[in-house]
Protein backbone atom coordinates (compact mmCIF):
# COMPACT_ATOMS: atom_id res chain seq x y z
CA UNK A 1 0.00 0.00 0.00
CA UNK A 2 2.57 2.66 0.90
CA UNK A 3 4.73 1.66 -2.53
CA UNK A 4 1.19 2.46 -4.37
CA UNK A 5 1.13 5.92 -2.46
CA UNK A 6 4.52 6.68 -3.26
CA UNK A 7 4.20 5.90 -6.81
CA UNK A 8 0.93 7.91 -6.91
CA UNK A 9 2.08 10.73 -5.21
CA UNK A 10 5.42 10.43 -7.51
CA UNK A 11 2.89 11.10 -10.63
CA UNK A 12 1.26 13.95 -9.00
CA UNK A 13 4.68 15.55 -8.28
CA UNK A 14 5.76 15.31 -12.06
CA UNK A 15 2.27 16.11 -12.91
CA UNK A 16 1.79 19.71 -11.17
CA UNK A 17 6.35 19.98 -12.18
CA UNK A 18 4.96 19.32 -16.28
CA UNK A 19 2.05 21.99 -16.01
CA UNK A 20 3.63 24.62 -13.82
CA UNK A 21 6.98 24.63 -16.39
CA UNK A 22 4.38 24.50 -19.32
CA UNK A 23 2.50 27.59 -17.70
CA UNK A 24 5.80 29.49 -17.17
CA UNK A 25 6.89 29.12 -20.96
CA UNK A 26 3.35 29.76 -21.94
CA UNK A 27 3.67 33.26 -20.12
CA UNK A 28 6.68 33.98 -21.59
CA UNK A 29 6.01 33.47 -25.02
CA UNK A 30 2.63 35.56 -24.60
CA UNK A 31 4.69 38.41 -23.19
CA UNK A 32 7.13 38.48 -25.29
CA UNK A 33 4.00 38.88 -28.44
CA UNK A 34 2.44 41.72 -26.94
CA UNK A 35 5.17 44.02 -25.26
CA UNK A 36 8.13 42.86 -28.23
CA UNK A 37 11.71 43.03 -27.47
CA UNK A 38 12.68 45.76 -25.10
CA UNK A 39 16.25 46.54 -26.50
CA UNK A 40 16.44 46.61 -30.11
CA UNK A 41 20.17 47.12 -30.82
CA UNK A 42 18.86 48.58 -34.21
CA UNK A 43 16.31 51.60 -34.66
CA UNK A 44 14.94 53.66 -37.45
CA UNK A 45 16.27 56.78 -37.03
CA UNK A 46 14.53 59.13 -39.65
CA UNK A 47 12.13 58.77 -42.87
CA UNK A 48 12.72 60.85 -46.20
CA UNK A 49 10.10 61.44 -48.88
CA UNK A 50 10.80 63.32 -52.04
CA UNK A 51 7.87 63.40 -54.57
CA UNK A 52 7.99 64.79 -58.27
CA UNK A 53 5.90 64.54 -60.82
CA UNK A 54 7.56 63.30 -64.51
CA UNK A 55 6.38 63.33 -67.98
CA UNK A 56 7.61 60.71 -70.33
CA UNK A 57 6.99 60.88 -73.87
CA UNK A 58 4.82 57.96 -75.07
CA UNK A 59 6.01 55.48 -77.48
CA UNK A 60 3.40 55.74 -79.98
CA UNK A 61 3.03 59.82 -80.94
CA UNK A 62 -0.08 61.11 -82.29
CA UNK A 63 -0.21 62.17 -85.56
CA UNK A 64 0.88 65.67 -85.71
CA UNK A 65 1.75 65.92 -82.44
CA UNK A 66 4.64 68.06 -81.11
CA UNK A 67 3.61 66.63 -77.33
CA UNK A 68 2.52 63.51 -76.78
CA UNK A 69 3.52 62.90 -72.84
CA UNK A 70 2.25 60.35 -70.25
CA UNK A 71 2.50 61.91 -66.38
CA UNK A 72 3.13 59.98 -63.32
CA UNK A 73 3.98 60.94 -59.64
CA UNK A 74 7.08 59.57 -58.10
CA UNK A 75 7.82 59.26 -54.20
CA UNK A 76 10.91 57.98 -53.41
CA UNK A 77 11.23 56.85 -49.77
CA UNK A 78 14.31 56.44 -48.08
CA UNK A 79 14.48 54.95 -44.61
CA UNK A 80 17.94 55.59 -42.47
CA UNK A 81 18.58 52.72 -39.54
CA UNK A 82 20.79 53.65 -37.07
CA UNK A 83 22.84 51.40 -33.63
CA UNK A 84 20.96 52.65 -30.65
CA UNK A 85 23.78 50.46 -28.42
CA UNK A 86 26.89 51.24 -29.94
CA UNK A 87 28.99 48.72 -27.96
CA UNK A 88 26.70 45.67 -29.02
CA UNK A 89 28.48 43.26 -31.30
CA UNK A 90 25.51 42.84 -33.59
CA UNK A 91 25.15 43.59 -37.17
CA UNK A 92 22.64 43.97 -39.96
CA UNK A 93 22.62 40.79 -41.60
CA UNK A 94 19.46 41.87 -43.69
CA UNK A 95 16.90 44.12 -44.02
CA UNK A 96 13.22 43.04 -45.44
CA UNK A 97 10.94 45.22 -47.17
CA UNK A 98 7.85 43.66 -48.29
CA UNK A 99 3.85 42.94 -47.38
CA UNK A 100 3.09 46.03 -49.11
CA UNK A 101 -1.11 46.90 -49.02
CA UNK A 102 -2.71 49.39 -51.10
CA UNK A 103 -5.58 50.37 -48.78
CA UNK A 104 -7.24 53.04 -50.86
CA UNK A 105 -6.83 52.62 -55.00
CA UNK A 106 -6.02 55.75 -56.83
CA UNK A 107 -8.87 56.76 -59.17
CA UNK A 108 -7.03 56.90 -62.44
CA UNK A 109 -3.40 55.54 -62.38
CA UNK A 110 -1.83 52.18 -61.15
CA UNK A 111 0.56 52.07 -58.30
CA UNK A 112 4.15 50.29 -58.74
CA UNK A 113 6.89 49.94 -56.57
CA UNK A 114 10.39 49.59 -57.83
CA UNK A 115 13.86 48.85 -56.27
CA UNK A 116 16.74 51.23 -56.95
CA UNK A 117 18.72 50.64 -59.83
CA UNK A 118 20.53 53.97 -60.70
CA UNK A 119 23.31 55.42 -58.60
CA UNK A 120 21.77 58.30 -55.80
CA UNK A 121 23.58 60.69 -57.58
CA UNK A 122 22.15 60.13 -61.37
CA UNK A 123 18.33 58.59 -61.84
CA UNK A 124 18.15 56.51 -59.15
CA UNK A 125 14.62 54.46 -60.30
CA UNK A 126 15.55 54.75 -64.09
CA UNK A 127 15.80 51.62 -65.13
CA UNK A 128 13.79 49.79 -62.68
CA UNK A 129 11.17 47.00 -64.77
CA UNK A 130 10.44 45.01 -61.88
CA UNK A 131 6.73 45.71 -59.86
CA UNK A 132 7.46 44.81 -55.83
CA UNK A 133 3.97 45.46 -55.29
CA UNK A 134 3.56 41.52 -54.60
CA UNK A 135 7.29 41.29 -53.56
CA UNK A 136 10.06 42.05 -51.22
CA UNK A 137 12.81 44.16 -51.62
CA UNK A 138 15.81 42.62 -49.47
CA UNK A 139 18.89 44.87 -48.56
CA UNK A 140 22.18 42.65 -47.15
CA UNK A 141 24.33 43.62 -44.76
CA UNK A 142 27.92 45.34 -46.17
CA UNK A 143 30.57 47.54 -45.60
CA UNK A 144 28.95 50.53 -47.34
CA UNK A 145 25.32 51.55 -48.46
CA UNK A 146 24.83 51.06 -52.05
CA UNK A 147 21.59 51.52 -53.54
CA UNK A 148 21.75 49.89 -56.37
CA UNK A 149 23.27 46.59 -55.35
CA UNK A 150 20.55 46.67 -52.37
CA UNK A 151 23.03 46.88 -49.37
CA UNK A 152 23.19 48.37 -46.65
CA UNK A 153 26.15 49.14 -44.26
CA UNK A 154 26.23 46.65 -41.61
CA UNK A 155 26.44 49.43 -38.74
CA UNK A 156 23.06 51.05 -39.73
CA UNK A 157 22.79 53.11 -42.77
CA UNK A 158 20.24 53.95 -45.51
CA UNK A 159 17.74 52.30 -47.85
CA UNK A 160 15.09 53.25 -50.36
CA UNK A 161 12.43 52.23 -52.51
CA UNK A 162 9.96 53.97 -54.78
CA UNK A 163 6.32 54.20 -54.76
CA UNK A 164 5.23 55.41 -58.06
CA UNK A 165 1.56 56.09 -59.70
CA UNK A 166 1.85 55.74 -63.53
CA UNK A 167 -0.12 56.88 -66.33
CA UNK A 168 -2.14 59.63 -64.53
CA UNK A 169 -2.88 61.24 -67.50
CA UNK A 170 -1.82 62.04 -71.28
CA UNK A 171 -1.02 65.37 -72.58
CA UNK A 172 -0.99 65.70 -76.66
CA UNK A 173 -0.77 69.14 -78.18
CA UNK A 174 -0.04 70.99 -81.14
CA UNK A 175 1.49 73.93 -79.99
CA UNK A 176 4.98 74.75 -78.89
CA UNK A 177 5.80 75.70 -75.10
CA UNK A 178 8.38 78.59 -74.81
CA UNK A 179 9.44 80.03 -71.24
CA UNK A 180 11.93 82.32 -70.08
CA UNK A 181 14.52 81.28 -67.60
Amino acid sequence: MKANTKNILKKCLFLAFILITITIVASIVIRYTVEGEKTLPYSVSKILITSHVYAKDNDEKAENAIWDINLEENNNLYIYIDKTDKETAETIQEVKIGNFKILKKPKIGNIKIYRPTGDLGNHLYEYSEQNYLKGDIVYTGATIDTLKNLEIRNEGGMIGFQISLENIGNYISNESVTYNR
